[in-house]
């Protein structure tokens, strides 16, 4: 269940699943990991990316992030990849 107050001053000005946005070509910010690279080619062969979603608090401005292709970082994770 989604939290509906702040987890840090209990605010109920809970604001969640917020887009994030850059300012380059509106690339949404995103966590990347990325195979380790074969040393002998330099080459980086796969990534793994997972966009972030924000919930923000409208009171104390504590915010949170939440990466919504998490099994898929963990996956990677568990294949070396950093």
């Amino acid at each position: 269940m989604e939290n509906t107050h702040c987890p840090k001053c209990k605010s109920e000005k809970w604001m969640i699943d917020m887009d994030l946005w850059a300012s380059v070509d509106g690339i949404k910010p995103s966590v990347l990991i990325r195979e380790p690279k074969d040393n002998s080619f330099h080459v980086i062969r796969d990534v793994v990316t997972a966009e972030l979603k924000a919930s923000v608090c409208g009171d104390c401005g504590y915010t949170e992030l939440q990466a919504q292709n998490h099994k898929a970082l963990w996956a990677g994770w568990g294949k070396g990849y950093r």
